[in-house]
């Protein structure tokens, strides 16, 4: 009962304050805070009168700590697969970890002015720790200037005068953006390569976003590596499969493979086959490092070559790192590089959504997170925790973990 007061009331402060924060719009889009979503979840059993054996497998094993501690996850929403996945997997430490609370904001759909205003907006409510999706020294100020404790998720921060600040800043939990992003790029375009393609294009997020800038500096180091790969022509922008229709009208059918580094909103995979179809480009192949739901028929038609997925656990694992600090067990920020899990089939896809989309039994389960919290397993360290969630991400060992639950 108290945690499903508490999420109410952090729900309503919330969104008081913020309602009272009208003076710091985002200057870039016109929009202010009042504007900004913020939503908490309540799946208690008491209001449900069930549980959820299957998350679990068990009931806890460990005498849970009294305190509860509420963390805000600072993303772009869940209207796209990524961000209905992220949010997703903390719903699910929510209900199954009495001593965390998360509460959600869409602030990062309105740029940094917008997310820093609602971190104070959050700080003011009480929140004890912050997942940002693009962190920055403003807004490490202000959770320094409420004692709260601030970290990433989904990005890595590539600005070294960033990252140095956020370490001086003494609130600084680190970040989980999961894997290698350059690696990543490389291979999505490497796969289409050793198909034969050799002319490319290639469609990219706007610069400035960590991990797209990543992922496209790997495909156009690879392809510029190869004397006989081309890259006909490129878009970095908003609209993605508009960019990709413009090129398509300038090199046609000359186009033989496609690299994208998103798949979300305007980057969609459909709209880009559509842009192909359009364009009378029937053999082109595409690759994508990012994942979509509707992917498998893409695979079974030929058309989609490479996808890569799993950033649904990258801002639920930073929990880890957030307890230990507010238990007064912190060790300094800690960074976190789970791999991608790669795909270049629907039978991988299937093997993928079984085991790390999964909802009910995800990849890291509470009391396996639990492990790492100095509160419960006073050995646990941040690099021991660190090398655990980067080992144990594959398809292969999440199956071997989790064996028992899945029934196997």
């Amino acid at each position: 009962m108290r945690k499903k007061l508490l999420k109410t009331m952090v729900a309503g402060a919330t969104l008081l304050t913020m309602l009272a924060v009208t003076a710091c719009g985002n200057t870039e889009t016109g929009q202010s805070v009042e504007e900004t979503t913020v939503t908490s979840t309540d799946t208690s059993d008491e209001e449900t009168g069930t549980s959820s054996p299957l998350a679990t497998g068990n009931e806890s094993q460990y005498d849970i700590i009294e305190e509860e501690y509420k963390i805000a996850w600072v993303g772009w929403g869940n209207t796209d697969y990524i961000g209905a996945g992220i949010q997703s997997y903390c719903e699910y430490l929510d209900e199954q970890m009495p001593e965390v609370t998360f509460v959600y904001s869409d602030a990062g759909l309105r740029g940094s002015d917008a997310m820093v205003s609602e971190v104070e907006a959050l700080c003011q409510s009480g929140v004890d720790a912050v997942i940002a999706y693009l962190p920055s020294a403003p807004m490490a100020d202000v959770c320094k200037k409420y004692g709260v404790w601030l970290g990433a998720g989904t990005n890595l921060v590539s600005d070294q005068e960033l990252l140095d600040y956020l370490e001086e800043s003494g609130i600084w939990l680190g970040y989980c953006p999961h894997g290698d992003e350059e690696f990543e790029g490389r291979s999505a375009v490497e796969t289409m390569y050793e198909m034969g393609d050799r002319n490319f294009v290639l469609i990219a997020t706007d610069p400035g976003h960590p991990a797209g800038d990543a992922r496209y500096k790997g495909m156009k180091e690879f392809l510029e590596s190869k004397d006989d790969a081309t890259i006909l022509g490129e878009y970095r922008g908003a609209d993605g499969n508009q960019g990709l229709a413009d090129l398509l009208a300038l090199h046609g059918t000359n186009v033989d493979a496609v690299g994208k580094t998103s798949a979300s909103q305007s980057h969609g995979l459909e709209g880009a086959v559509g842009a192909l179809a359009a364009a009378g480009v029937n053999d082109a192949h595409i690759s994508v490092t990012d994942v979509s739901e509707s992917a498998a028929e893409l695979f079974d038609s030929g058309v989609l070559a490479f996808m890569n997925g799993g950033d649904r656990i990258d801002a639920g694992v930073m929990v880890v790192p957030a307890i230990n600090a507010l238990q007064g067990n912190y060790e300094g920020p800690v960074y976190l590089y789970p791999n991608y899990v790669q795909m270049h089939s629907s039978e991988d896809m299937d093997d993928f959504f079984q085991y790390v989309e999964n909802t009910e039994i995800p990849p890291f389960t509470a009391d396996e997170l639990r492990a790492w919290m100095k509160c419960y397993n006073p050995d646990a360290t941040n690099e021991g925790f660190k090398e655990y969630l980067e080992t144990e991400f594959t398809i292969e060992n999440i199956a071997a973990r989790h064996a028992d639950l899945f029934g196997k």
